[in-house]
Order: structure tokens, then C-alpha cells, then sequence
């Protein structure tokens, strides 16, 4: 089952991290029509990946067994600095979009880049994350 977990997870990310990119790159590139169609677009799908990966991250943390024993972060040292960044990321990103400020927005995608290379290579698998 947490394999499964995992890469639903994993799903969730990597769909919602192109979308991010997509809207982020429109935004930072100053196209503002294309930014505005593709944000109006988007807006329920990103919602829709964004509470998937943040559900089963925590699902995932949930599950761990060192949970009962009160030592969630000791299953990997990452996790706090992960779930911190992600947890900064989305709102700033948010911000960064209604008050058009292209610094919170990409600093919003310098997170989730950090994360994303964080959390792999801390992967027993390196292929492909599976």
C-alpha cells in the first residue's frame, strides 16, 4: 500500500510541478494574456494537484510506523525541511501572482525546485524515483 501511496504521490507532483512551471514561466517572461488564459485554465487542476500531493505526503507521514513511537522526523531527516519549503512555497507563489511580484514568484519556484532535488536523491531507487 505505500508503495502505491508513493507514486500516486509522485503523480500528483510531477503533474502539478508542470503546470506550476508552465504558469510560472508565462508570468516571469511577461506574457500576461497567455499567463492570464492559462491561469483561468488551470486554476482547478493545480488546486485539484496541489491538495492530492500535499494529501498524500501526509498520508505517507502518517503511515510511517515511527509515528507511534512520537519520532516521525527520525524516518527521514529531510522530511521537516520538505514539508517547511512546500508549506512556504504555495503561498508565496500565490502572493506572487495576485500582487504580480516576480521575486515571490520565483523564489516560490526556486522551492520547489530545492525540494524536488532534496527529496530523490534520498530515495533508495534512482530510477525515475520507483
Amino acid at each position: 500500500m505505500e508503495s502505491a501511496l508513493k507514486h500516486v504521490h509522485y503523480v500528483f507532483i510531477i503533474f502539478f510541478l508542470i503546470s506550476y512551471f508552465i504558469k510560472s514561466t508565462l508570468f516571469l517572461m511577461g506574457k500576461n494574456d497567455a499567463f492570464a488564459r492559462y491561469k483561468k485554465k488551470s486554476l482547478l487542476t493545480e488546486t485539484i494537484l496541489a491538495v492530492g500531493f500535499l494529501a498524500t505526503g501526509i498520508a505517507m507521514i502518517i503511515q510511517n510506523q515511527n509515528i507511534s513511537e512520537g519520532h516521525w522526523l527520525a524516518a527521514s531527516g529531510w522530511m521537516h525541511l520538505k514539508l517547511t519549503c512546500v508549506v512556504l512555497a504555495i503561498p508565496l507563489g500565490i502572493i506572487g501572482f495576485k500582487k504580480s511580484n516576480k521575486i515571490l514568484v520565483a523564489l516560490s519556484v526556486l522551492l520547489f525546485i530545492y525540494v524536488f532535488l532534496i527529496a530523490f536523491p534520498n530515495t533508495r531507487n534512482t530510477f525515475l524515483f520507483f
